[in-house]
């Protein structure tokens, strides 16, 4: 789907491997679009193009279980003047104004700019449940909430300079629910 013109799309990634891509490893994009992310493995280019590259993104409303996925070597290029930690980040799993119904569960994000990115513009953005994700080795933080409602569950965050990032720079408020067996 996408959101101009007004497309919806529906159905399945499962266990491909996603490679050699300019700009998103795979999108799901518009309010209506419904689609299972599972068992895939996005890996980003290195050394990194000059474009900031995501592995999965889910935005405009859309409805997306990531699921199981192994996303990684997600950097900006330093050759890049826009890219650093005042500009654009590549992202493993960018949320942005994902809609009701999403789920992030059993993901592997190694090597990213930020390992997992939701971002909400909305005054009331659904509750996006994270579990059992594994995040880790992100050059500037492993998991940024800005104007998003996560709550998470079992979920490790290793190895960045910054492990949570819970910001109030988005659209909305940031709230941000530790529900246990997080480390």
């Amino acid at each position: 789907g996408a959101p101009n013109p007004s497309q919806v799309g529906s159905g399945a990634v499962l266990n491909s491997v996603i490679d050699d891509f300019q700009k998103n490893g795979i999108t799901v994009s518009n309010t209506g679009s419904n689609v299972t992310v599972r068992g895939n493995i996005v890996t980003g280019t290195l050394p990194a193009p000059v474009i900031a590259q995501n592995g999965i993104q889910v935005s405009s409303g859309a409805v997306a279980v990531v699921q199981s996925n192994t996303v990684s070597n997600l950097q900006c290029s330093p050759s890049n003047p826009n890219c650093g930690p005042n500009g654009s980040w590549s992202i493993g799993i960018l949320l942005v104004d994902a809609g009701s119904g999403t789920q992030v569960s059993g993901n592997q994000i190694r090597n990213a700019d930020a390992g997992l990115y939701a971002f909400g513009s909305m005054t009331s953005a659904p509750t996006i449940p994270l579990s059992a994700n594994e995040i880790a080795s992100s050059v500037y933080a492993n998991l940024v909430a800005e104007g998003a409602t996560l709550d998470m569950t079992d979920n490790t965050l290793t190895g960045a300079p910054v492990g949570l990032l819970a910001s109030g720079d988005g659209g909305g408020p940031t709230t941000v629910h530790l529900s246990g067996g997080n480390v």
